[in-house]
């Protein structure tokens, strides 16, 4: 075993990553539904002009939170992590597949609250100790194996 740091690092560095999502779409309906599928440009007062209208949404619809501080989230639930302010640039239009739902949209981004189960305040210290035990383990046979 020529370089176990290299090994312990692979084997670590996914523990210490974080699962997040965050959904970048079209947030209407007073900020609590988003739908994140784009569809290109749509005009729904003007259909044979749809360069004329504004990016439009459909898939499926995600529920956003919106009467809860982040402290009283349950866990997976989705909330506005950032929301431009009202402008032509920011505008979307949201679609069901058969009709336009709304047409008041922004493009927003929401995101999902994480929540660590008790285990996860522990898995660094087992890594460690599977690490550095296997690492003497190794190393024993390493050196057994040279005589």
């Amino acid at each position: 075993m020529r370089n176990p740091i290299i090994i312990l690092s692979l084997i670590i560095l996914p523990v210490f990553t974080c699962y997040a999502e965050d959904v970048v779409g079209c947030l209407y309906d007073n900020d609590t539904k988003l739908r994140a599928n784009p569809i290109g440009n749509r005009n729904p007062y003007n259909p044979s002009n749809p360069n004329s209208g504004y990016p439009a949404y459909n898939g499926n619809v995600y529920t956003v939170v919106t009467n809860k501080t982040f402290a009283n989230l349950n866990c997976d639930d989705y909330y506005i992590s950032y929301k431009p302010a009202d402008s032509p640039s920011t505008r979307c239009y949201p679609y069901n597949g058969t009709t336009w739902t709304n047409f008041n949209g922004i493009i927003a981004t929401i995101s999902r609250k994480v929540c660590n189960v008790p285990i996860d305040d522990y898995i660094p210290i087992v890594v460690l100790v599977f690490g550095i035990s296997s690492l003497f383990f190794f190393r024993r046979l390493e050196l057994n194996s040279i005589n």
